[in-house]
């Protein structure tokens, strides 16, 4: 199974069977999910805490809600795109 990005691919197929561990598929897997998920957890959580705890209005939750957002996108871009020069063409 291969997917394309911007003219590249990546094959998590290549991965399990060019001599290399099954279980760098499901690593790559966690390292994504927790890629994904911790900006979420600090950002909307943390900051909607520290909102309600310092009293501060429902726009400084949505800077940060976006803030979360953002960091997320630029991690899991980064990441991908370094996947792509290891394991691409």
């Amino acid at each position: 199974m291969q997917t394309g990005f911007g003219g590249w691919k990546i094959s998590f197929i290549k991965i399990m069977f060019n001599n290399e561990s099954p279980f760098k598929a499901w690593a790559i897997a966690g390292q994504i999910s927790a890629i994904t998920i911790t900006p979420i957890l600090i950002f909307f959580g943390g900051g909607s805490w520290l909102a309600d705890r310092m009293g501060w209005s429902e726009q400084v939750k949505l800077v940060l809600a976006l803030a979360g957002i953002a960091v997320m996108l630029i991690s899991l871009t980064t990441y991908l795109i370094n996947l792509v020069r290891i394991y691409g063409h």
